[in-house]
This record gives structure tokens, sequence and C-alpha cells, in this order.
């Protein structure tokens, strides 16, 4: 069977694609999250994109849409509805979730982190985790051995740190670079570099700690993902128990696509 499943993962900075056939995901492409495409100018790109990946829009059979932001949501089901003749599969109060939702406001939960929650509930089912979505922002979510997720937090990611520092400045540069491993920098540079590892290795790290102490738990699988995960900042990080999956957030939106196409 050659029928394909589409992922449309819209985030502040880019929309990411990812293409599953039989349950398999075989490509992943990413555009800029431009608030100026319509359905026209989206599709164009989306079918360029399959021709030269070799691939046959007739084949899709669905689609899932998640996003962080409204009006590209908006764009991307409607291109789905005038050009696949498809209607997109989207998350709701009455989606069906692989794990026990104890968050308190539900209706402004990220649809990323409902993803992220239910691969890693899916891949590591019976153990404390916690996933750390290092994008945009930064998410940190909790999810138990039980199955519940009771919750997490939200904080800048490294380029919004980075922004915030150039625009709120007379003159600090904006500094785009990877993670800074020496105990102190030696240029402005790095150590506007060294100050944001710290920002973000340190909030990592006190929030793991403080899931540790307040649910008494002694092992804890840490999974990262998002654009800024990668082994800079595993070496850095140094904790244990703790690995990088990049494409968690698409095999969660699919694995909850799945899960209720069966109902």
């Amino acid at each position: 069977m050659d029928d394909l499943t589409v992922v449309f993962d819209i985030g502040n900075t880019t929309i990411t694609t990812g293409i599953f056939k039989n349950g398999k995901l075989i490509k992943i492409w990413r555009i800029e999250s431009d608030l100026k495409y319509d359905e026209n100018s989206l599709y164009q790109k989306f079918k360029s994109q399959f021709l030269k990946n070799g691939l046959d829009v007739k084949k899709i059979e669905g689609v899932i849409v998640g996003s962080v932001v409204p009006f590209l949501k908006k764009i991307i089901i409607a291109m789905c509805e005038k050009f696949l003749k498809i209607k997109p599969f989207v998350l709701n109060s009455k989606t069906k979730l692989n794990f026990k939702n104890k968050y308190k406001s539900k209706t402004t939960l990220g649809e990323d982190r409902i993803a992220n929650v239910a691969a890693a509930e899916f891949y590591f089912k019976n153990e404390n985790k916690v996933i750390i979505d290092l994008g945009t922002a930064i998410t940190f979510d909790f999810i138990n051995k039980k199955g519940e997720f009771l919750g997490g937090a939200i904080m800048p990611g490294k380029n919004l740190i980075a922004k915030a520092l150039n625009q709120n400045t007379a003159r600090l540069p904006y500094i785009r670079g990877g993670y800074f491993s020496a105990a102190l920098g030696r240029t402005t540079k790095e150590c506007i570099l060294n100050g944001i590892t710290a920002d973000i290795i340190g909030s990592i790290r006190y929030l793991i700690n403080k899931v540790q102490k307040k649910f008494k738990l002694k092992n804890i699988k840490i999974i990262l993902t998002g654009g800024d995960a990668d082994k800079n900042l595993l070496k850095v990080l140094r904790i244990k128990n703790c690995k990088i999956q990049g494409d968690l957030t698409l095999n969660g939106f699919k694995i909850i696509y799945d899960l209720n196409k069966k109902i």
C-alpha cells in the first residue's frame, strides 16, 4: 500500500512537513512560517517539495495539522480542502489521547506539547519522563509512569534570549551560535553565548531537580527534541538517562491521528 499521510507541524519559526508511508516517517522538510502565505502560494511550495522528493500528491490519504500559529493553521486547512480535497485532522476537546491529561487549562495547551507527550508515552510507556522541546520557546513537560501528564514549564529559546539582549541594550550584538562549554567567555560573543547556555542548562537542571524532589524519583528519562537540541547540548547538559529524539513531535501527531482514526 503506497498511500501517504502528511503531518504539518506549524511552529513560530518554521512549518515542518512530515511524510509517512506505511506508518514510517520517510521525508521531512521545513519552510519559514511566513504570515504572507495564502492557500495558493503555500500549495505551490508544498507541491514543488512533493515533486522534488519523487512523491505524488494524489497518494495522500490523510493530513494532520498541529499548530501554535492560528493564522497559518487556517491557511493550511484551506489549502488541503481546496487542492487536496481532504479535510485535515486537527486536535480538539474530543480527541482521544494515549495519556491522561491532568493539565488544568487544556484549551491553552499547545498542540506541539500534546504531540510530544503522546510520543513520549508511546515510546517510553511505564517510565517517568520529561520532554524538553528546544525551539523558539523551550517547553518542559512531565508525564509519570502511570501515563499522567501533570504539566511543565515554558521559557524563551536560545534565539529569543539573544534577540532580547540585542534589542534591549545599546551595544550588545545579536549573536547566534551553538552552546558554549568553557567556564568563561573571553570575547563579547563568547560571553553572550556563555550566558545563554548557562540560562538554558541551569533552567533545565533546576526543573528536573524540582520534579525529582517533588515526586521522590530516583530515575527519570529525559527526552530532548526541537531545532536547538543537538549533541553539543548533551555535552554541556551532562545529565544521565538523556537522549535526543528529533522527530518526536511529528511522530506524536501521527500516533494521535492513528488512535483517533480507529474510532
